[in-house]
């Protein structure tokens, strides 16, 4: 989630947190395979899934999962990249992501190159009487968790078209190619978020299954392990300095469990001194996690600390579906930014 989205965390505490296009030369009507899972009612909507530069945590995810194959592959050369891509669009025929007694969410395009980003098309159908607002809970592409910051209101009896992109800013640097698209739908009463209607894990593949493939980042010459355990390994891979937002130290959180994971940080010190940094992120089961651990100017300023020398804190690691559960993970870390 961006800085301008963030919401300070204390250390008292670790809860903190578009144009259909032309049919592509090659590519069946067909050419995405969806696996449904099957719906699951819980307790509160989740939209955002970081805090800090990251988001803030307001929800639980439990589900279940049944598998419905509908694939067909398109065409590639022999180093697997997509004939003709650089053509405007993915065309699909319409294809259910989700359909109950109260909604039916339908894929009806995936727009590739969508200045934007890329850009998954859909029509909402409100089969009740009430308004419905329908947001992705988190998303996992290719094995990294990005956040399409997406949900749409649609009035009761009504059927409404939207987008959700990916927004290249958020996924550029990291050479994905969204051949396999993990997305936790959920809806919610626009009137009522804390009574959850429906939760929904559903998986694309817009290339077919056997051209999905996994991210996996270059290990840096000056990246330094923070944390390594069971269920997570956090890697600091550099820091970034800002007129406007002041100081991020920059990490690398690999989900190693089968757990969704709420990662925290309490205790907090720089150069020393007690300095509570925006941060807090959600880590979805067996993914990886680009996260940000932000300090303001104004913070710096207070503190009189001009240059970061050293950084403290206490990371704290439980289980995102279970706010009452013991930690799964505890570490003391140190990042020295400038050694």
């Amino acid at each position: 989630m961006s800085k301008r989205a963030a919401k300070k965390t204390s250390t008292a505490s670790t809860a903190a947190s578009r144009s259909r296009g032309k049919k592509k030369k090659g590519i069946d009507s067909t050419a995405v395979l969806i696996v449904v899972a099957a719906a699951l009612v819980v307790v509160i909507a989740v939209i955002a899934i970081g805090v800090g530069c990251n988001g803030k945590k307001e929800g639980t995810a439990n589900t279940t999962k049944s598998s419905d194959d509908l694939n067909v592959e398109v065409e590639t050369n022999e180093e697997g990249e997509t004939v003709d891509s650089a053509n405007t669009a993915v065309e699909v025929a319409r294809q259910d992501l989700v359909n109950t007694d109260q909604i039916q969410i339908e894929i009806t395009g995936i727009d590739a190159n969508n200045t934007a980003g890329f850009t998954i098309n859909l029509d909402i159908k409100n089969k009740s009487d009430v308004a419905y607002v329908v947001a992705a809970k988190y998303a996992i592409v290719e094995g990294l968790n990005i956040d399409p910051k997406w949900s749409s209101e649609v009035a009761g009896g009504q059927t409404k078209e939207s987008s959700i992109t990916f927004y290249k800013s958020d996924y550029a640097a990291y050479g994905i190619g969204f051949t396999d698209i993990q997305l936790i739908l959920s809806v919610v009463e626009s009137s009522d978020t804390a009574s959850q209607i429906l939760q929904q894990a559903v998986r694309i593949y817009p290339y077919g299954q056997g051209a999905a493939k996994l991210y996996t980042r270059t290990t840096g010459k000056t990246d330094v392990v923070l944390a390594d355990n069971d269920a997570y390994r956090m890697t600091f891979i550099g820091f970034e300095k800002d007129d406007v937002w002041g100081y991020t130290a920059k990490v690398y959180i690999e989900n190693k469990s089968t757990t969704n994971l709420w990662i925290a940080a309490s205790d907090v010190t720089v150069n020393g001194k007690e300095l509570d940094p925006y941060f807090g992120i959600a880590a979805p089961a067996s993914s990886a996690t680009y996260a940000s651990i932000c300090w303001t100017n104004e913070q710096l300023s207070e503190a009189s600390i001009e240059e970061i020398t050293e950084i403290a804190m206490h990371m704290r690691a439980t289980n995102y579906d279970d706010w009452e559960a013991a930690a799964i993970a505890e570490d003391d870390i140190t990042i020295r930014p400038e050694s």
